[in-house]
């Protein structure tokens, strides 16, 4: 596994590998391998009930081949720095214990690694994940890149702000979506106060999303994530462009932070997964705030994928394995 993409890369599950991607001005090929989805009834756009465990089926008839279930930790937002550093550093790194715990293969950030990019933010960083002993991966955002100081520390950080992760015939895309068009139709990147030259940027990066996830599909993968900093939305109903190819590539669940809440809404035939992180709560919503600060689990088996968000508050016992 590069180490240039992703922290922690020496202690990589065998499993899990990053494929290297080419620049976001080259278009990632089609897969030769044509793969048909089975036909499914899809549901209608509705808001799910609660924050409780719930459980998404295969996009398709399980492949065949052996297939080893796994598990992996959604974090949300680290955003360390913010509202203090000591206490959002300590609660990121109380993560590690918790994925060993859940025998997680690896735990997911979705962005906003600082608050405002300063040296100390970053050792902190540095420091909270030399506690995992399983990979970390991120994407970037608002606060890894609302200056081009904050970009090019995520960049030397982190690595790259977009790739591909596979394990289990499972991909999971990840997103910068900083270049993704907000509700308003403007570039996230240009609400956070970046300057409007990333049109160029943005159509590319587009583009390989969607490349990717219909290459993905047609490689048959057993089940597809999208892993992006912003959500597509943060109410029902679910529509827009990228719901329209989610649903056409057959992802079946889409992974987000940045509004430090939590919530989940049921797309056409995926599920919208927003986890408020180990940071901070934005408090405007008290119904959707009621759970806390806190992390989602994933158990990934060939035919469902089952989730449950666990509040920090919650004390964790080992694991059973996956079956």
């Amino acid at each position: 596994m590069p180490s240039a993409n992703v922290p922690n890369a020496g202690r990589a599950v065998p499993a899990v590998a990053v494929q290297r991607l080419p620049s976001l001005a080259v278009v990632l090929a089609a897969a030769a391998i044509a793969h048909a989805a089975q036909p499914e009834t899809r549901p209608s756009a509705a808001a799910l009930a609660g924050a409780g465990p719930s459980q998404i089926p295969a996009a398709a008839a399980p492949t065949s081949g052996e297939f080893k279930p796994f598990v992996f930790l959604h974090a949300g937002d680290p955003e360390i720095g913010s509202p203090e550093l000591a206490g959002t550093a300590a609660r990121f790194a109380s993560l590690a214990q918790r994925a060993e715990a859940h025998g997680a293969a690896f735990v997911l950030c979705s962005g906003d690694v600082t608050h405002d990019s300063s040296p100390e933010q970053w050792e902190a960083v540095r420091h909270a994940l030399r506690q995992f002993k399983v990979p970390v991966y991120m994407v970037p955002g608002n606060h890894d890149f609302d200056s081009a100081r904050a970009r090019a520390d995520f960049r030397r950080e982190i690595g790259r702000e977009h790739y591909v992760l596979t394990t289990n015939n499972c991909a999971f895309i990840c997103a910068n979506s900083n270049l993704l068009p907000s509700e308003q139709g403007r570039l996230w990147a240009t609400d956070a106060g970046m300057p409007g030259a990333l049109a160029s940027e943005s159509r590319d990066h587009r583009k390989w999303i969607e490349d990717t996830l219909r290459a993905s599909q047609q490689r048959g993968r057993t089940h597809l994530f999208l892993v992006l900093h912003h959500p597509m939305v943060d109410r029902p109903p679910v529509a827009g462009r990228f719901a329209e190819l989610a649903t056409a590539t057959g992802v079946r669940a889409v992974l987000c932070g940045h509004r430090h809440v939590t919530a989940e809404f049921r797309g056409q035939g995926f599920e919208v997964f927003i986890t408020p992180g180990t940071a901070k709560l934005k408090n405007r919503d008290p119904e959707r705030d009621k759970l806390g600060l806190g992390y989602r689990v994933f158990k990934v088996s060939r035919d469902r994928i089952e989730q449950e968000f666990v509040p920090l508050s919650q004390e964790v016992a080992p694991a059973r394995p996956v079956r």
